[in-house]
């Protein structure tokens, strides 16, 4: 993974394990992006790209898709933010080009710390 020299657009783990060596502290505006960790424990998110063509996938299927949370992402797609289904495993573009599944193994970036809606 290409590590920026931007703070605010390098994905790069602060840590070893990732998400994993996750804990509770208080909240510096010296780091960079903030990972979420998704699944199990947590929420599943369904990250929509529109430079990979995720935004006709959602244009098309927006009326069928329930309620909930969604935030603008870096790339100015949308992250729907879903209650954990068990079982479920991250995946990339398995539902359509640029529609990926943040789930059990994944991880998604939480915008809104970056002022993003």
């Amino acid at each position: 993974m290409h590590k920026s020299h931007d703070p605010k657009r390098n994905k790069r783990p602060a840590t070893k394990h990732g998400f994993h060596d996750a804990r509770l502290v208080e909240p510096s505006t010296r780091w960079g992006l903030c990972g979420v960790r998704a699944g199990d424990g947590s929420v599943d998110c369904l990250d929509i790209d529109p430079a990979n063509g995720g935004d006709r996938w959602y244009e098309q299927n927006f009326d069928a898709l329930p309620w909930t949370r969604a935030h603008e992402s870096g790339r100015r797609g949308v992250h729907l933010l879903f209650k954990h289904a068990p079982g479920l495993r991250k995946s990339r573009g398995k539902i359509a080009p640029g529609v990926d599944v943040l789930a059990d193994g994944g991880y998604f970036i939480w915008w809104p710390r970056e002022g993003l809606p």
